[in-house]
């Protein structure tokens, strides 16, 4: 491989709030992601060469597909090597593993990687009924009879084999989410910005918190949110960042990655 190929760097980011996205579309979100990140990386999108879309719920909750010719409509971006990709919760992930791939290839030496999600109606409401089927449709079938809310249903069997087995206790997990909500408060676009949380909190059962399933320790401070949010990452080898003209001390290096499915 060509040693200006065999290394790839970030060179671009954007990303929104996390949160609610009010009336914002699909098709502004992938816009918003694409052209924020060329912004931040100091380009044009007619230098990115290949790219790569990501989305779980966006078939179920959004009634879209085919993302990837979404991305292709934003200027700068129509007729390249663009597909959207799958994982599950990894399926952000996948898209900069995609996009890496590619540039490993030799398909391009610029790339964008775009992870999006639209849990929420343009008035900022949620069927949960709904999103509680999307997101079970990342299960295997023969988990999801009886479930209603099928992964918060799972991790609360995990969570309670896990304290039976070791011997853990509801409050020593509470402390999980004080943790998560601690890293929150210290990021501007994080959903759970200004939420306090404790311990104490997470154990008293009150107003929203409550056990998610009848008989199972998992409770609503411990699950995650119902969100609106998009990401886009821009990457180079270093023929790209060469071409564009970009020093190497303004990037950062994907030093490493790997893939393993469970």
């Amino acid at each position: 491989m060509s040693p200006s190929r065999s290394r790839i760097y970030v060179i671009g980011y954007h990303q929104s709030a996390f949160g609610k996205l009010g009336p914002m579309s699909i098709q502004e979100m992938i816009s918003a992601a694409a052209e924020g990140a060329a912004a931040d990386a100091g380009i044009q999108l007619a230098n990115v060469d290949v790219g790569s879309i990501a989305g779980l719920l966006a078939p179920v909750l959004n009634g879209q597909t085919l993302m990837s010719g979404m991305l292709a409509m934003v200027p700068g971006m129509a007729g390249k090597n663009i597909e959207t990709v799958e994982n599950a919760c990894a399926s952000g992930g996948q898209a900069i593993l995609s996009v890496a791939g590619k540039l490993l290839l030799g398909m391009g030496d610029v790339g964008i990687a775009i992870g999006l999600e639209k849990m929420r109606t343009a008035d900022g409401k949620m069927d949960g009924v709904l999103i509680g089927q999307a997101l079970g449709t990342a299960s295997h079938p023969d988990n999801r009879e009886g479930k209603v809310f099928i992964f918060p249903h799972l991790f609360a069997e995990v969570m309670d084999r896990y304290m039976k087995e070791w011997g853990v206790t509801e409050e020593e997990f509470a402390h999980v989410p004080v943790n998560m909500y601690r890293h929150a408060n210290l990021n501007p676009l994080a959903q759970m910005n200004k939420v306090p949380m404790s311990v104490e909190k997470v154990m008293t059962l009150d107003g929203p918190n409550r056990y998610v399933v009848d008989g199972l320790p998992l409770k609503t401070f411990e699950c995650s949110q119902i969100s609106d949010g998009y990401a886009a990452l821009i990457l180079a080898t270093q023929a790209g960042i060469d071409k564009l003209g970009i020093p190497r001390s303004k990037v950062v290096e994907l030093a490493g990655f790997g893939q393993a499915t469970d």
